[in-house]
Parts: structure tokens; sequence; C-alpha cells
């Protein structure tokens, strides 16, 4: 029961952080976009990917520290989680600092080759703010994946949410004064507020962990790299997907396609982060599952995905119907070009949301080669296709070569699975959804035709409300009769039983 509350709480708060991280995220971007405008949205997007690189350090330690937090607090050793987050912290705070000093000079030298000329000195000077931000970053990630393992996500999600209105509230009150440098100075804050907020939380929930780093134990670093390698190879893989993506778009394209990408893309994972977050929270649960015998694993599968499934069609198709209204939204006009990359990656993004659920069941089992195969395999896809379609056809059709390398790659996962455990392969897209499928086709199509329609002579709001009509109307039937929905229900039913409990046993004490 406790484990079962706490994984409800945990998806309930990350759902929560998203949604809010959405607000966020729109006030922030519109605000960049009216003052600095798109070109130096992308210099600073590109300059973050650039240096993201260097997390390659971390040697897959979050992971691991999620996955041996959650086993040994399940086996009441708190010596051994003290020893494996020491191990972590230390580990990870020097090999990220001496791969960023190491490779400050060759990260000076690409953005020269990538960026326009008239764009590559003030990108070059943002890089020594953009490497504090990221190592301080990396050790705050430490800790937030030990919340993880103890279960206590939800805490992580407020620390996080509370850290980007931080860094939005600094960044409208700098960036007018100092531009692009703004931007620097307030991301380095939050990074070291995130930091000391994950410290003094698990300090407080877990009075005897010891959240200043001790002893290095060889025998711990030799346990979590073994699990963590093939999480590292999963993470490096990932990290070369944006930079390599925004490399090309701004060599083959120009820094503005860039910026209306990072938009694009930051639309489309807000969404996806929904989900993902919710379907992260069963890592640990799995782990400690392990623990015990005669654990139904495939059924915890299958009702994920059940779950992402009925989930995931509604919002993705739905991305795709507004997608010209978001984009209005975000500059203010009918923007072709954002509307467009909104489009293109939601098709992407789904495919890669379906194989969270296997994804997740390989990581808290332990069973990462598919998982490792996919990333690489949608890595090498995205360099070597984003190279052809760079010199033979234009930037613009970088995006395309992103969106198939990554939707061919994913597939991969989940069929892998359930092929392994001898489920059918046509429960992919089961009976039960095939409805809600096509009634969400049809519903973005009509949606679509009826903004281009009419988005010349209607008011934008009226617009926007007629085309949200005859999308819910669509695919409100569908949804309602989905047997998901009871399931969702009942899971929501839940977490207000447990928030009553809790304030109960608060008038109680």
């Amino acid at each position: 029961m406790e484990d079962k509350q706490a994984v409800t709480q945990n998806a309930f708060y990350a759902v929560l952080q998203v949604v809010l991280s959405g607000v966020m995220l729109f006030l922030f971007y519109r605000y960049l976009y009216s003052v600095i405008g798109i070109e130096q949205v992308g210099i600073w997007s590109l300059i973050l990917a650039m240096t993201s690189l260097s997390s390659i350090a971390n040697l897959g330690f979050g992971g691991s520290l999620v996955k041996y937090v959650a086993q040994y607090h399940a086996r009441g050793d708190q010596d051994a989680i003290n020893d494996v987050v020491a191990t972590a912290v230390i580990t990870v705070g020097i090999a990220v600092a001496t791969v960023l000093i190491l490779a400050y000079p060759f990260a000076e030298a690409l953005v020269g080759m990538v960026v326009q000329r008239q764009y590559a000195e003030r990108a070059a000077s943002l890089l020594p703010y953009a490497i504090v931000s990221l190592w301080i970053g990396s050790l705050g990630n430490m800790y937030a994946a030990v919340l993880e393992g103890y279960h206590l996500a939800y805490l992580k999600s407020v620390i996080f949410l509370a850290g980007q209105a931080l860094n939005l509230l600094l960044s409208m009150l700098m960036v007018s004064h100092h531009g692009l440098f703004g931007l620097a100075y307030a991301q380095i804050i939050q990074a070291a507020f995130v930091v000391a907020a994950t410290m003094i939380v698990l300090k407080t929930k877990v009075p005897s962990m010891r959240v200043v780093p001790g002893m290095w134990k060889k025998e711990r670093y030799r346990e979590m790299k073994n699990y963590g390698f093939n999480v590292q190879v999963n993470s490096v893989a990932i990290m070369l997907y944006d930079p390599i993506t925004k490399a090309l778009l701004s060599k083959y394209g120009d820094i503005s396609i860039v910026g209306f990408f990072e938009m694009a893309n930051r639309t489309v994972l807000l969404f996806r982060a929904v989900l993902v977050n919710a379907n992260r929270v069963l890592v640990p649960t799995i782990s400690r599952a392990m623990e015990s015998v005669n654990v139904p694993l495939n059924k915890i599968y299958s009702l994920s995905y059940e779950l992402i499934l009925y989930l995931s069609v509604p919002i993705f198709a739905g991305l795709i119907a507004f997608a010209p209204s978001v984009a209005h939204l975000w500059t203010g006009a009918y923007n072709d070009r954002l509307s467009s990359m909104i489009m293109i990656l939601s098709l992407g993004w789904f495919v890669n949301i379906l194989a969270g659920p296997a994804y997740f069941m390989n990581m808290g089992t332990g069973d990462l080669s598919m998982n490792t195969i996919s990333h690489v395999v949608i890595g090498l896809g995205n360099l070597l296709l984003g190279l052809a379609a760079g010199v033979l056809l234009g930037g613009q059709y970088i995006v395309w070569t992103w969106t198939l390398s990554l939707g061919a790659g994913s597939l991969m996962i989940p069929i892998s699975y359930q092929r392994k455990n001898s489920l059918p392969l046509s429960s992919l897209l089961p009976a039960t959804s095939r409805m809600l499928a096509l009634s969400c086709t049809v519903g973005a199509v009509l949606s679509l035709l009826v903004y281009h329609g009419y988005h010349e002579s209607l008011p934008f709001f009226q617009l926007l409300a007629g085309t949200v009509l005859v999308y819910c109307a669509i695919i409100f039937p569908s949804l309602w009769k989905h047997p998901a929905r009871s399931r969702l229900f009942e899971m929501t039913g839940h977490l207000r039983g447990l928030s009553a409990g809790k304030d109960q046993n608060h008038e109680d004490a």
C-alpha cells in the first residue's frame, strides 16, 4: 500500500511539474522572442546544447543512483546509501569539471565552424557561463536522483518548479539590461538553488543521510559503473541528439531555424514530459519489486502501456491539431515555419513515448541492452541522415530526418520487449484503442482544416475556440468509452483519498 501511494503521489507531482513548467516555458520564450528576437534565442539554445555534451562524464551515475538507493533503501541499509551517494557525487563532480576544462577550446572552435560569422563572437563569449551552469547542474541532478530512489520524486518536482520560477523571474529582470548574459546569470543562480534545496530536503526527510560527500569507495564505484555503463551509453546518445541537430540546422540553414527548432521541440517535449515523468516513477518501484518474488512485471508493463497509449494519442494528435495556434501564441502572428516544426516533431516524439513503458521496465530490471541499441540507432541515424539532408536538400529537411531517426529507433524497444516476454505485437495498438486513434486522427485533420480555412477572417481566440471545440467533440466519445479511463479515474480517486488521509492525520496530530 505504501509503495502504491508513493507511486501515485510521485506521478501526480511529476505531471503537475510539467503543467506548471509549461506555463513558465510559454512566458519565458514569449518574453525572449519579443525582447531579444529569435536569432538570440537560437544562439543561447545552441551554446547550451554544445556544452551539454560534457555530461558524458557523469558515467551514468544518475540512473545508477535511482536504482541503488531504492535497492538499499528496501534492504534498510542506510550506510550503503551514504557510500553510494558520496561516491557518485565525488566522481561526477571531478569528471565533469575535467571534461569541461579540456573541451572548452574545442567548443570554442566548433562555435566558429557552425555559427554565422556575425553571431560567432557573442556565442563564444557565452561558453564560460554555460559551462559553470552545467557543472553545478550536474551535481543537482545527482541529489535529485537520490530523491527519486527514496520515492520522494514529488519533492524533486517541487524543487525543480521553484528553480524554474526563479529562473523566469531573474531572466525577466536581467535580459532587458544584460541581453543574453542575463540568461546566463539567471541559469547559474537557478542551478545553485537546486543543489542547495535538494541537499536541505534530503537531510530534512532522511536525517541519517550524509548530504556532504564523505569517503569515495572503490567497490561502490565499480558497482554503479557496471550498471551505469549501459545507462551512460544511452545518455551519450541522447546528449548527441540535440547538439548534432542544432549544429546541422545552423550549418546548413541559419541561426533563426535553430531558434524555431528550440521553441518547437520544447513545446512537444513539454507534453511528452507529462507522460514520461509519470512513467519514470516506476523505476524505483520495479527495482524494489525485484527484491521480492512472484512479482507480475508483465502486468505492470501492460497497465502502464495501456495508460500511456490512452493519454498520448489524444495529446499528440492535439499538438498537431493546435500547432498553428501554439505558434501564433508564441510569436504573435501566424508562423508557418514554427507550426510545421511542431507538427513534424510531434510524430517522432509520439512513437518515442510509446517506448516509455518498455524502456523503464528495462531500467528497473537492469536489462538495458535494447535501450542502448535504440539510442545508438537514433543517434547515428540523426547524424548520417541529417548530413545527407543538409548537403542535398537544405537545412529545413533536417527536422524530418531527425523525426524519422527518432521514430524508427524508438520503435525497436517495445517490439523487442514484447517479443522477449511473449506478448503479441498486435497489443502495441490493441482493439480497444483503435477507435480512439481513428477519432483523434480525424479530429486533428478537421481542426487543421478549420484553422487554415478561417485564420485570415476570424479573430484568433474565436478561431482557437472553434478548433478546440471541433477536436474535443470528435474525440470525446471514444475517449470516454475507453477502458483505460476507469483505471485512470481509479488512480485519481486513490490520490484524493491519500490526500484526505494526510489531512486527517495532520488534524489528529
